[in-house]
């Protein structure tokens, strides 16, 4: 089993694993004098009588942090912080780096970029990176494009043989590496149906993205990202997920619904606050796109605005994902951050975060004197 600190910061994340099947504990230096810090300021916030920031990280709830609302629904996933784990190992084709089994799968959405992240935003190639900034709960992909449009520059590009994105090429980032998108480099894509790759907090299995690779077949999937089928581990029809192309790329939600049916639309939005319809509109290089932020689940033509809702093909919708219908609407876009400045304050959970996030320093400091005892 998986235990997560996430408190310092919805791109960091600490993780002990425990092997059951052979007793053994494995705790890296790295992961012991982290989990170290986080103790140290939580002592020190709790001191100032502030509470540790919400974050995802334990199946269902989908608590939020960094400013993501909250949601009780057991089927709502984390919309911050990791919704699963990833069972094999893989090695990135273009940065070379490593990935281990254990790494970190994270939902669709980033907490969003600002001053905090200028260079981060410079090393895509934008000259002014706040151009490139982008409110927190847009998904991954979208928030890229975003980012892409407001500079001028293409992403995600090959220079050379560097790939320049907000993932890489295998579909994840950081130097806490974890996972958002596409896992390619975990599976072949080859063959009948996909290899398992991760293993989803609500304990089922997730897939790539084949139903059968030799024909190209996909699967039908209902709005948490599953269905039932059968499974290379499995001679019976189980409910199980797989990588997606589009967002929520994973899990849109933990499925499927208590009664064993699978999850419409209508029915994952039921699950999340953010699913709230107050949309706003994201300018990209197509047109304008109305977007409902912190809400992962998306329509048969991408959308999760829950407008004119186009029903999945598992439930009879048309076939394929089309781009999201451009909206032109760009009022929305003024009442959304005009709202989202009303609604900032000391007490926020993003302004806690940003408390929280600036005493981390000092907990680093203290963790790194104390020696090394975990390899």
């Amino acid at each position: 089993f998986w235990l997560k600190s996430s408190w310092l910061s919805p791109g960091i994340s600490v993780v002990l694993r425990v092997e059951a099947e052979t007793g053994t504990m494995q705790v890296s230096s790295f992961a012991l004098l982290n989990s170290i810090a986080v103790l140290v300021f939580m002592s020190l916030q709790l001191a100032n009588g502030q509470p540790p920031p919400e974050d995802g990280g334990m199946m269902g709830g989908g608590n939020g942090g960094a400013g993501a609302p909250s949601s009780t629904s057991s089927h709502a996933a984390a919309m911050l912080g990791n919704v699963g784990y990833t069972t094999v190992a893989g090695t990135d084709a273009t940065s070379g780096r490593e990935l281990p089994v254990g790494t970190n799968i994270y939902g669709p959405f980033e907490a969003g970029f600002g001053e905090r992240q200028d260079e981060l935003i410079k090393a895509l190639g934008c000259s002014d990176p706040s151009q490139g900034y982008v409110d927190g709960g847009i998904d991954t992909s979208t928030a890229e494009q975003v980012v892409a449009h407001g500079c001028g520059i293409t992403l995600p590009r090959l220079e050379g043989s560097t790939y320049i994105g907000l993932l890489e090429d295998c579909g994840g980032h950081t130097n806490d590496y974890h996972f958002h998108e596409r896992m390619t480099c975990l599976y072949s894509a080859t063959g009948s149906h996909s290899a398992k790759i991760g293993q989803m907090l609500d304990e089922k299995p997730l897939y790539g993205k084949w139903e059968d690779a030799a024909s190209e077949k996909l699967p039908l999937l209902d709005a948490c990202g599953g269905h039932y089928g059968l499974t290379p581990e499995s001679d019976v029809e189980v409910y199980h997920y797989h990588v997606q192309a589009q967002a929520p790329f994973t899990v849109g939600c933990f499925g499927p619904n208590d009664d064993g049916t699978l999850v419409t639309v209508q029915q994952c939005r039921s699950f999340y606050t953010g699913c709230d319809g107050e949309l706003v509109t994201l300018n990209l290089a197509e047109g304008q796109r109305s977007y409902d932020q912190w809400c992962p689940c998306y329509d048969g033509a991408g959308s999760n605005t829950g407008e004119s809702i186009v029903q999945l093909v598992v439930f009879g919708g048309t076939e394929g994902r089309a781009p999201s219908t451009l909206a032109s609407n760009s009022s929305s876009t003024a009442a959304a951050s005009t709202s989202a400045s009303n609604s900032s304050s000391t007490n926020s959970p993003a302004a806690l975060s940003a408390a929280w996030h600036s005493q981390l320093s000092v907990g680093l400091l203290v963790a790194l004197a104390l020696p090394a005892v975990a390899s």
